[in-house]
């Protein structure tokens, strides 16, 4: 199968909440890899790679 990267921004609330922990244990699940940053009261920056299926 075809792996894939997306980059993404994402903004609103998502510092304080458990949305880092969450979409790691996401990721685990699906078999994806990647890097999730702060980028304080801008939102997180995320790269994920993995099967298109998955993602």
């Amino acid at each position: 199968m075809k792996h894939i990267t997306y980059n993404l921004e994402i903004t609103g609330i998502v510092q304080g909440v458990g949305f880092r922990p969450f979409l790691y244990n996401l990721a685990r699940n699906l078999d994806l890899r990647g890097v999730i940053l702060n980028r304080g009261n801008a939102g997180v920056s995320l790269t994920l790679q993995g099967n298109k299926s998955c993602l």
